[in-house]
């Protein structure tokens, strides 16, 4: 049997979570990138819940881990549909730069996952200049404290060769190996 919640609170997971395990781990960053899970309950019961994002999702797994465990499954089983920019679809308005009706984060994390940014200049549709950022977080963040329109982009666009991305990646992982400070 499976249950989809789409938008329900269910007291049970309040009553549940009591019982899980001492999830002290890292804190989730508030970006809203919806996540599908299901979850199996110890008798089969399936039950299909979409996520803030996939630490939410990872941190109720963690809270409910006695009586269940949860995993990512396809977006369309919640009726997640995402889109290759960090702008959602807003038919309202014309041309590329759009409103940003993606939620401000209060914080991000400091992971390591590389994006460029083509970033709009106020007031014109064809003058932009690119920035690579630590992370998509991070672009929201920016876009969010400055009022300024972003794109996701792919990487290379960030740099003018390649060969200078390569060479960063692997300052990168010297650091990571505390090879190099």
């Amino acid at each position: 049997m499976i249950i989809s919640l789409r938008n329900i609170s269910i007291t049970i997971f309040l009553i549940i979570s009591i019982s899980g395990e001492n999830c002290d781990g890292p804190l989730c960053s508030h970006v809203f990138d919806e996540v599908c899970g299901m979850a199996e309950l110890k008798d089969g019961t399936q039950i299909i819940k979409r996520y803030k994002n996939f630490c939410y999702m990872k941190a109720m797994e963690c809270e409910l881990s006695s009586v269940m465990e949860i995993n990512q499954v396809a977006d369309d089983l919640c009726g997640i549909k995402k889109i290759q920019t960090r702008r959602e679809m807003d038919h309202t308005l014309t041309g590329a730069i759009q409103v940003c009706n993606h939620s401000c984060p209060l914080s991000c994390t400091e992971v390591s996952d590389p994006v460029c940014a083509k970033i709009w200049r106020r007031y014109s549709t064809l003058r932009s200049s690119y920035r690579p950022f630590i992370n998509h977080c991070h672009v929201d963040l920016f876009s969010c404290t400055t009022g300024l329109n972003v794109t996701i982009v792919p990487i290379y666009s960030c740099y003018g060769s390649p060969r200078v991305l390569t060479f960063l990646e692997h300052i990168a992982i010297m650091k990571y190996l505390n090879i190099m400070d």
